[in-house]
Parts: structure tokens; sequence; C-alpha cells
């Protein structure tokens, strides 16, 4: 089985994070020492072993990456081939990086990974491979699944897998997991014997045991990548170590063998039937613990038959599918309350404008009766151009011949009847008044233009006429 770089299908919920600027304390060699224990080899070297995370192709991973000099990392390609651009981040969680794969490939399944600024952390180097014994004690660096936290893992190389007479892999008995893919072996001088990359098992054996690769089988490539970097795009096609043809009859490859129906495993059978019960955890334990091709992973892949391809990530994509269909909730809510809002709008204006139309018909009603302040009332509140403000501008046809409010003309016309009275009952000063006051061409003026009958076309003298005559 291939070191997955725990891929998942989860859709990214927080944004990217920024690229922490490291302190200028760069990458460099520790100095060789003659043997160091376990936790000494942990203390000195955790610092150039970094957690890589990748996104892509929908779906989401991680793995681990040693520092080979100030800008530079070795990884598997099967760890970042859906990701040209993964995030690094140390032991401490403090440093944090955007790097770039620079060049890749699946035989041997090794990539290589820059970054602008010098890295902090020690940098490793190669062991000699021709000085590496079976018996030898080594110390695999990395971040296993499932927390994905920095873990030491003791081993002891049982065997080498040998290419001719090159030593092309290790055969080791570490407990190594998911996400130790692409993480360093350490010999007890702080060197790197192997890179962790595929798990299989040996013919006619029933143990599973990780082969990690060389520095003869890898050094060279990994300096032409660094000498020679290329644009890499990401890949969706799932991908594997490729074992060489040669290697066929001494291994099992998990891969291509091993439990594959239901049936064939009774683990794997309990993980499916809770899978099958919806069980979403289940079924992501299930994707994980498959043989990769297998009829089980098919199944997991699938959360049970409900998801077309979640591929190890059914209970985030669950998580996900219900944010989205909140959010969709939210969306349809956030309409009707919308809509609800315009209507009440549209109603309350419907309603002002009945209630407007309402009182201008009874104004209408009241000015047309004789009510003057109601046709000035009117005025104000009716439509302009409308009817109704025509009658109001004529004070309901009250008093057509006079200027000014309604209210007003009332009042004058009243004052121009009290004049015409005195007029006619022999005034004169009533008479001069009235010639002033009335409005032109009316019956008033007529009267006053007569003196009120006494002194014909003297309007506006009839006090004077009046003194000439005495």
């Amino acid at each position: 089985m291939t070191l997955r770089g725990d891929s998942t299908a989860a859709p990214p919920e927080t944004e990217p994070v920024a690229a922490a600027t490291p302190d200028p304390v760069v990458a460099t060699a520790e100095p060789a020492s003659d043997s160091l224990s376990t936790d000494e080899l942990a203390d000195r070297y955790a610092s150039g072993v970094f957690k890589v995370e990748v996104e892509g192709c929908n779906m989401s991973g991680s793995g681990s990456a040693w520092v080979l000099d100030e800008h530079h990392l070795v990884t598997n390609w099967h760890v970042v081939s859906i990701d040209p651009t993964p995030e690094l981040v140390s032991r401490d969680g403090r440093t944090t990086m955007t790097g770039t794969v620079i060049g890749g490939r699946t035989e041997p399944d090794i990539a290589v990974i820059e970054v602008d600024e010098p890295i902090r952390g020690a940098a490793l180097d190669w062991a000699d491979t021709d000085d590496l014994r079976e018996g030898e004690e080594i110390v695999s660096l990395g971040y296993p699944a499932p927390a994905g936290d920095f873990s030491v893992t003791p081993s002891t190389i049982l065997s080498f897998q040998m290419d001719g007479s090159t030593r092309e892999a290790i055969r080791g008995d570490g407990a190594l997991d998911h996400g130790n893919s692409g993480g360093p072996a350490l010999t007890a001088d702080g060197e790197v014997a192997g890179v962790a990359t595929v798990m299989v098992r040996e013919a006619n054996q029933l143990q599973m045991v990780p082969l990690l690769f060389t520095t003869d089988a890898l050094r060279s490539t990994v300096q032409d990548f660094i000498d020679d970097p290329q644009t890499v795009e990401e890949s969706c096609d799932e991908e594997v170590a490729e074992l060489p043809d040669e290697w066929g009859d001494d291994f099992e490859d998990w891969s291509a063998s091993g439990p594959d129906a239901y049936g064939d495993d009774a683990t794997l059978d309990a993980l499916w039937d809770s899978c099958a019960a919806g069980d979403l955890e289940a079924c992501d334990s299930l994707w994980w613990d498959s043989p990769i091709g297998s009829g089980y992973e098919a199944f997991a892949a699938t959360c049970g038959g409900t998801s077309e391809a979640s591929h190890g990530s059914c209970v985030s994509d669950a998580e996900w599918a219900a944010q989205e269909a909140a959010w969709e909730a939210e969306r349809v809510q956030d309409e009707a309350d919308r809509a609800a809002d315009e209507a009440a709008e549209q109603a309350a204006e419907e309603q002002a404008q009945a209630e407007e139309e309402a009182a201008v018909a009874a104004l209408l009603s009241v000015c047309e009766a004789g009510d003057m302040q109601a046709c000035d009332d009117l005025y104000w509140q009716s439509a302009s151009g409308s009817e109704a403000e025509a009658t109001a501008a004529d004070c309901g046809g009250h008093f057509a011949d006079y200027w000014g409010s309604c209210v007003d003309r009332e009042a004058e016309a009243g004052e121009i009847a009290t004049l015409v009275g005195s007029c006619g009952a022999g005034d004169m000063q009533a008479c001069d008044d009235l010639y002033w006051q009335s409005p032109s061409g009316s019956e008033a003026e007529a009267i006053a233009e007569d003196c009120g009958g006494r002194y014909p076309g003297e309007g506006g003298s009839c006090v004077w006429s009046e003194e000439e005559e005495e």
C-alpha cells in the first residue's frame, strides 16, 4: 500500500495561511555524531522535517518532507501530485511557507519542493548506502495519520531490495502509516538512509513492511530536479509508487493484491457493514485501510453508495454539504424576507395613496359646498393638473372673479357686498372704495362706476361729485 498523503475531497474551510517570514536562520547541516540516541536524533533534526499540506483536484491531504538545503525539500511525488504549490509547516507550527514543486516522478516516487525564503531548519544529508548494514537501527521522522502530529518511529533495517549490486530500497520493520510518506529515515549519525515511500507485503507472507528508497535510488533524480527545475502541473490521477518490474516476484504489492471484495477480510467487512448503515466515519476508515484499487476502496469512496467520489472524506463532505444547505436555506429565507418587506412597503404605499384619494374626494365635496378652507386645502393636496386642482383653483365655482386664496376671496367678497350696500344707500365714500376694490368688469364695479346711480360715470370720484353738487 502506498503511504497515502491523507488526500480527501474536503473543500477548503479556511483561507490559506499566509507564509510566515522566517527569522534569518537558514538551513545548515548539523555536525555528524558517531552515534545519537532516538530522542537525540529527534531533538536535533526535527526542525528539518516539515509537514506538507496539499489541496487540489477536489481533495486535500498531507505528508512529510525533509530539508536538503536552504531552498529545497525532498518528498514523495504522490504526496504533492495534486498541488504544485503545497504549504509547509514546521514541527512547532510557527513557520509556514508556500513551496513550489519543481520536479516529480513515480519511478522513483520522488519530488523536490523549492521555496524562495531561506528555510529555518536543520538541513539533512544523504547517507552512503554502501555503509548501511542489516540489523542497523534507523529512525523515521514524519507526520503520520490520523492526527498528523510529528512522530518518531524507530525501526531496524531487515534487508535491502537490490537492483543488481545496487541497494535500491531498505526493507524495514517500522510501524509507518499514511502521512509518513516523504519523510526521512535517519541513521544514528543523522544522515538520510532512506525516504518512506510504500508499504508492501513480502511474497507468501502476511506482514506488511515499509520500503524506504535509498540514496543510490534517489539522489541523482533529486539533483536533476534542482539543476533543471520545471513547471509542474497538478495531476488528478491517483499517483502511487511504481515498483520496478523485476521486483514483482519479491512482493505482493498491497495496491495490486490482498483483500479485494466483501468477505475477504473480517475487519474490512465490519467497516463495510457500518459504512453501509450510514456511519460515515467507518466509510472514511474503510477507504484508508483498504488496498488501493480494491472493491473495499471503491465502496468506501462512494460513502456506501451515497456519493460519487469522496476518497476518504465522507465526514467532511457531509459537513460541507450541510453547510452549503444551511447557506442555501439562509439565502432562500433572505429572499423571502426581502419579498415580504417589498410587499409590505407596496401595501403601505397603496394604503397611503387610497387614504390620500379619499381625503381629496372629501375636500372636493366640501369645497363645492362652499367651504373655502376646504378649497384651499384641496388645492395643495390634489395632484398637479388634476380636475380636483382645477376645482380648488376656482374655489368650487364660488369666487371665480377674485384672486388669492379661497378664504381671502370669501373675505373680500364679504367686504365688497358691504360696500355695495353702503354705496346703494348713498355713502359716496363707500362707492369710491367699492370702485377701487371690486373686480374689473364685475357688477359691483358697475354700481361703483355710477356712484350707486347718483353720479353716472363718476366712479372713483363720487365724494368729489357730491361735494361739487352742494
